[in-house]
Order: structure tokens, then sequence, then C-alpha cells
């Protein structure tokens, strides 16, 4: 009996162990904080740069990181002080979520992500020196996350054959300017790659990886090989993914992607006005796409985007950018900002994208666009990252709370209805700045015609329980 009695101690204990192990911890990360020396466990106390924050974080940790500029601080094998190795790195499955809003009540239920504020990772380091590489993983597995940021700026342009070290493995300075992964398969959910080159894959590089992208942007990356994605021994899934002026400086070199003795499967996914260095179109060169992709669109038929269920497949050749998209010639929209209402990316009323997607194919959980729209707003899904919204003039309802608030995008006056009485209501900037403030018995009404044209955030609070409930609202 004694035996037993330690046995099940032991067990115990070991269980205990494990438990706490594996705890999820949230920690933040906010770049107008003056330096590092709070814990990183609220909001109040975050950490400044990111990567510090990734080095502490163990398997099921989250990273919360808002909106603003960061830069890498340190190089993935720890002893080059060459800024240009400096890359952010991981090697642990976690959450890392950027585009978030910081909360001054330390509950993590109350946090705001919103895109439109994107949290960016850039490799400019100023003076005219960027690093080799943006961000860098090893060894993930789709249970990690990465989710609401841009990554920009990386320029992998070394002639070395060296690479930069990491977990034993060797990252060439040529490969990869955004993100390059080694046998790691991340999800990416959410995601602007832009502004970034590279000999081969300017925005990824995939090494026997195989992620998972939904609701991503590559634009404007120029690589030799490969300007949005290159893929050797890789088989990615993409799902709403929009290519768009991506660039390629050879000939059937794949500006939008190359694939290298790979087999990415692609579904509702759109590729425009991507081209190589003779000026051709050129989505996709190398091998072929899995024959089971379905939904896409092109404006040429590179990768056999357009002979893989042909009946799906979307020819966009003969068919004007301003009728596919809101405005094919501002992308990111008047506030220069992607992942916002304005993007010009969003495909235009009557588009050949709207409602031509797969339903099927979308991701569990995945239940917003790229700009935190519905991703179904008719029946169907549309092809790209983002879904054309002829409901923004709706009322916005909180089915939950039993709260509707109208009309959005608005005039001068927000009105709330609401069973239970609005005691409190706050507009914010998109930065996290109060704008505006009201409290009483029961608001039902907001008066904003002081605020400018443009995109905030309004929290109320009700009565009864004192929850906190956020919505996106637009100024016209």
């Amino acid at each position: 009996m004694k035996q037993i009695y330690l046995i099940t101690i032991s067990l115990l204990i070991i269980l205990a162990a494990n438990m706490f192990t594996y705890a999820q911890t949230i920690y933040y990360v906010d770049a107008s904080k003056i330096d590092n020396s709070g814990d990183g466990l609220n909001w109040a106390n975050a950490k400044k740069d990111l990567q510090p924050v990734l080095d502490i974080a163990i398997l099921g940790d989250e990273i919360r990181v808002a909106s603003g500029t960061y830069l890498p601080t340190e190089s993935p094998d720890a002893t080059s002080i060459t800024t240009r190795d400096f890359a952010f790195h991981f090697n642990v499955n976690i959450v890392l979520k950027g585009s978030y809003i910081p909360d001054t009540d330390s509950d993590p239920s109350n946090d705001v992500q919103d895109y439109a504020n994107s949290s960016i990772l850039s490799g400019d380091m100023g003076s005219g020196t960027n690093t080799y590489h943006v961000l860098i993983t090893h060894g993930l597995s789709t249970s990690s996350i990465i989710d609401g940021f841009t990554i920009k700026a990386g320029r992998a342009n070394s002639t070395s054959s060296t690479g930069i070290n990491y977990i034993g493995v060797s990252y060439l300075r040529f490969n990869g300017a955004g993100m390059y992964n080694v046998a790691s398969s991340p999800s990416l959910i959410n995601m602007i790659f832009s502004d970034n080159t590279a000999s081969n894959g300017g925005a990824i590089y995939n090494d026997s990886s195989s992620p998972n992208f939904t609701n991503v942007v590559f634009y404007q990356n120029t690589a030799l090989v490969g300007g949005g994605i290159y893929n050797k021994n890789a088989n990615p899934d993409l799902t709403n993914i929009t290519f768009f002026e991506n660039f390629s400086a050879f000939g059937a070199s794949g500006a939008g992607m190359y694939n290298d003795t790979s087999t990415p499967t692609l579904n509702n996914t759109v590729f425009y006005n991507n081209t190589n260095g003779t000026g051709t179109v050129s989505d996709i060169d190398g091998s072929t796409i899995n024959s089971n992709s379905t939904n896409n669109a092109s404006d040429g038929t590179g990768g056999g985007i357009s002979i893989t269920n042909p009946t799906t497949f979307v020819n966009l050749s003969a068919v004007a950018a301003n009728t596919i998209f809101v405005d094919a010639t501002n992308p990111a929209g008047s506030d220069g900002v992607f992942g916002s209402l304005d993007d010009g990316l969003i495909p235009a009323n009557g588009s050949p994208l709207v409602d031509s997607g797969d339903n099927t194919q979308l991701p569990s959980g995945i239940i917003t666009d790229i700009t935190g729209q519905p991703r179904i707003t008719g029946s169907t899904t549309d092809i790209g990252a983002y879904e054309y919204n002829n409901t923004l003039n709706a009322p916005e309802i909180d089915h939950k709370n039993n709260m509707v608030i109208f009309p959005n995008p608005l005039e001068t006056v927000l009105h709330i209805k609401s069973q239970i009485n609005i005691t409190s209501a706050q507009v914010y900037s998109m930065s996290g700045q109060l704008l505006y403030s009201s409290t009483g018995a029961n608001i039902k009404t907001l008066e904003l015609n002081e605020l400018t044209s443009g995109v905030y955030l309004l929290k109320v609070v009700q009565s009864n329980n004192k929850v906190t409930q956020s919505f996106r609202i637009i100024k016209q």
C-alpha cells in the first residue's frame, strides 16, 4: 500500500510539474515604452523591444504586441554584432499577435487587436542600413501562430555564400529578406509583406517548410527568383492571399512564387500584375501547384493556376484593374496603411473576385478578412485577402450583449441601442489617444462632429456588469 501511495504521489508531482512548465503566460510589448525594464506581464509594464520577450517565451506562451514599429536588436547566432545580421528569431511554438491597442485595465479579455494599426517588423535600421532578414524561424509547427504584422524592408542581397548560424543551421544572407523558415511551418494570419528584396524569395524563403497562410498580402517584393515566395522542398497551404505587383528579375522566375521541388496548395488566392524582368506577367514558376488547389484568380496562367480545377479559375487577363479592385493605383489607401477599410485592394462592387471563393477551404476559426471585417459577407467568401463589404452602413450588432450601434460610417451622431443601460462611452484614436468621453445613466447618442474623418475605436460600458465592449467606427 505504501508503495502504491508513493507512486501516486510521484505521478501527481510529475503532472503538476508539467502543468507548471506549460502554463500559458501572456507577455506584452509596446514600442512606446522607454526601455525594457518592465516585466512584460501587462501593458503597463510592457517591454519596449520584441526580441527580449521572444527569448524568454516557452511552449504555449502568447506575446501581444502593440501597434508601432519594431527593429531587431540582436543576431540569431548571439555573437555577431554586425547590424545587418540582426533579425527577429524564435524556435518554440508560441502565439505571436500584433496590432494591439494597449489597455489600462489589465484584463486580457478586453485587449483589442486592430489590423488598421499594424505592428511593423522592419529591417530598416536607418542611415541606409537594412538587415538581411527581418524574421527567422526554425522548427515550428502550424500550432505556432503569427497574426497581425507587417514585415518589410529586409534586404537579403549579400553575395557571400556564408550564412547566419541559428540552431545549427546556416541561414544564407541572400535568401528570404522578409521571412526565412527552415524546417519550420508556422501559421501566418492577417499579414502584410512589402518592400522586401532578396536573391531568392523576396518576401519569404521556405526551406523544407510548409507554413499555412491565411489573409496575407504580398505587395512589391522583389527577387531575382521568387519575388513573393521561394519554396524549396516545401509544400505550404495558402488561402485567401493577394499577390500584387511583386517582381522577379529573370524571365520564368516566379514574380509571385517560385517552386523548387515543391507543390504548394492554393485556394481563394489572387495574383495580379506580378511581372518578371521581361515585363511578362509571372505568377508561379518552377514545379506546379497541388492539383487540389481551387478557386484562384490571375491575370496570367503560370504555375498551373488556370489548368488546376479550370471550372473554378477566374481569368482576370482581360479585366481592367479598376473593376477588380477599389483602387489598384493606391493599394494601401489614402491613409497609407494596409489592413484598413480604405485599402485599394478591396474588391470593387461587381468585381469577379466577389463570391468566387470556396467556403470549405477557410481554416477553422477564420471569421474575418485582413481588415477585421466579416470573412463572408454574402453566402460565399471572396477571392483574396479582402472581402467586399456592402454592409458598412448597416447597424453593427453585438448579439451577446444586446447592443446595436448605428450608423457606421457616421457623419456627426452615433446612436446606441441597448437593452441594458450604457453608463460610459469613450472614443479613442487607433493609436490609443482618448478623444471623446461621455458618462451618464443611459447614454443613447454620441455627438462626434469634432472628429476628423477616419477610423476610431469606441468602448462602451453597460451598467449591469461593467464589461467593456469595443467597436471600430468610421467617421466620414
